[in-house]
């Protein structure tokens, strides 16, 4: 029995896993499959939109919807909450008559001869929202069955790809993209099995770890000269291995300069790439005199954080203690108080450290 349209479209849709390539080959399948002009993924991450692959899109119009067209999209609603059965239509904004006499819609839609939109959810949360859109012309507007079962059946694997993409694109990549990432944001960082073993320093680190007395390696492992301190550094690292939890620590430096900061944080499996030993901890060792405050902007915007939330949130970064943070931002502790437990309801986080961990991940310029 010869392979149908979808069993050819699914083992195409697995075959961009590997190579990234093969996805025009598979969006102009699905195109013409289901009768529409073009066929793009997107993704769209705090407010930024990021054109992943496409099929018949003008590149002077992909341009203009990113600098103008992205930011008065009338179908931004439809992102909103999960499609059912992973398969949007637009019907609902795209036959309105605020949607005909739109901008968008006469000046960048329609003179590509794109009446109406379906598309398929890749990935939906907080920060993310990302998927497949197909765009329907004047004679073809709506769906037909064939369509819509073809979409159906494929959906789940254009899922499953797209995280099996996230993985090996981490796994090929991540001592590298971390190296580059924490020079560029100017932190020293490590990755530290249970026992304090070092899977992992950025240049940065292996500096520091040279020329700072308060922290070294020896036989493979991370401690320092000081007995407290070093008992204290292998219980933070225990404890984010066994319970999940997280410690900053500050460094002594030598001639009178302020102490480092290290934030010691947890790491799950899905944080970490494919293959060889689970890292059980970061260690994020930063000047507290440094200037945090563009990164702690970005983040704030992601999440909607208000300026005495974001003030607050610096402080913390630097290794502050919520009273210590109030004194410097000349608050009141009740005060600090309520702006962390906003902080952590926006964030969805419950404690400093899960805090610190996403802040981290989010605001590196990786």
């Amino acid at each position: 029995m010869s392979p149908t349209v979808d069993d050819r479209l699914i083992a195409d849709i697995y075959d961009c896993a590997l190579d990234p390539a093969a996805w025009g080959r598979v969006l102009k399948t699905v195109a013409e499959s289901t009768n529409s002009v073009s066929a793009g993924i997107s993704f769209r991450r705090c407010g930024y939109m990021q054109v992943g692959a496409a099929y018949n899109v003008d590149p002077y119009y992909n341009d203009l919807y990113r600098e103008h067209y992205a930011k008065i999209c009338p179908l931004t609603p439809l992102t909103r909450r999960p499609a059912p059965g992973g398969v949007r239509h637009g019907w609902s904004v795209t036959q309105s008559e605020g949607y005909r006499a739109s901008e968008y819609f006469n000046e960048w839609a329609r003179p590509q001869d794109w009446i109406d939109i379906v598309g398929v959810d890749l990935v939906w949360d907080a920060v993310n929202v990302g998927g497949l859109a197909l765009w329907r012309s004047d004679s073809a507007v709506e769906l037909d069955l064939a369509g819509l079962r073809l979409l159906r059946r494929a959906a789940p694997h254009f899922k499953r790809v797209y995280a099996i993409q996230g993985l090996l694109g981490e796994a090929r990549s991540a001592r590298d993209a971390l190296d580059q990432a924490m020079q560029a944001a100017g932190f020293a960082t490590l990755l530290l099995t249970a026992d304090g073993g070092v899977l992992f320093a950025n240049a940065r680190a292996e500096a520091l770890l040279r020329g700072q007395k308060s922290l070294r390696v020896g036989q493979g492992r991370l401690s320092t000269p000081t007995p407290a301190l070093n008992d204290r550094l292998r219980a933070a690292v225990q404890a984010a291995a066994e319970t999940g939890g997280g410690a900053t620590l500050a460094l002594p430096r030598e001639g009178g300069l302020p102490a480092l900061v290290a934030h010691i944080l947890p790491l799950k499996a899905e944080d970490q790439g494919l293959g060889g030993p689970l890292a059980a901890a970061a260690m994020f060792i930063l000047d507290p005199s440094s200037d945090f405050s563009r990164r702690a902007a970005a983040f704030g915007k992601c999440f909607d954080l208000t300026a005495a939330e974001i003030r607050l949130l610096v402080e913390i970064i630097r290794g502050e203690g919520l009273l210590a943070a109030a004194g410097r931002l000349d608050i009141a502790e009740a005060t600090a108080r309520t702006h962390l437990n906003h902080i952590f309801f926006k964030t969805e986080t419950t404690r400093q450290a899960d805090l610190v961990r996403q802040f981290f991940q989010m605001t590196l310029p990786i």
